[in-house]
């Protein structure tokens, strides 16, 4: 199956400012129903992909002073690049991809999601939390419960919604 037209290429492609005509050159391999997701993650990754690929080709007609080159975007090969990190092994084991304060975790009023894999982003959550890093990630979350109302100043906080809820 070949997919001509895409919406989301075509929406990311205007975003960035690109020539209309040109997104009529991206053409998909389809691959079926890879990436399920209740959220649109294949049309994402399949767009990202494409206006990537779209504006490459473009700088290539424009260093070369060619007509730009068609592209061509294989769905599988896509699909495995955005889940390539559970193919990884390291000494034959899964290595750890989050951090240990990442995650969702049950809070007073709801669900809290939390993303501490990067050093600044773990110092900002247990500064905001005012909770003292030592390093013992275990308990973390109590604190969290009881501040889970407020928002650190500079801070950003979306409330997490029922699975159900989603589109």
């Amino acid at each position: 199956m070949t997919i001509t037209q895409d919406a989301a290429t075509a929406h990311a492609w205007a975003a960035l400012g690109g020539r209309p005509e040109l997104v009529g050159g991206v053409s998909y391999e389809g691959a079926g129903e890879v990436l399920p997701a209740r959220l649109p993650v294949r049309e994402l990754a399949r767009a990202t992909v494409g206006v990537c690929s779209l504006a490459a080709a473009e700088l290539l007609a424009l260093r070369t002073g060619t007509p730009v080159p068609t592209v061509r975007v294989r769905e599988g090969a896509v699909a495995t690049a955005f889940v390539s990190e559970r193919h990884l092994r390291i000494d034959g084991r899964t290595p750890t991809s989050f951090a240990a304060l990442s995650g969702f975790w049950r809070a007073a009023d709801g669900w809290v999601r939390t993303h501490a894999n990067y050093p600044h982003h773990r110092a900002r959550l247990l500064g905001a939390l005012g909770i003292r890093d030592t390093g013992d990630d275990r308990h973390w979350w109590t604190r969290w419960r009881r501040s889970w109302r407020c928002a650190p100043p500079g801070g950003f906080r979306r409330p997490c919604t029922r699975r159900a809820a989603w589109p």
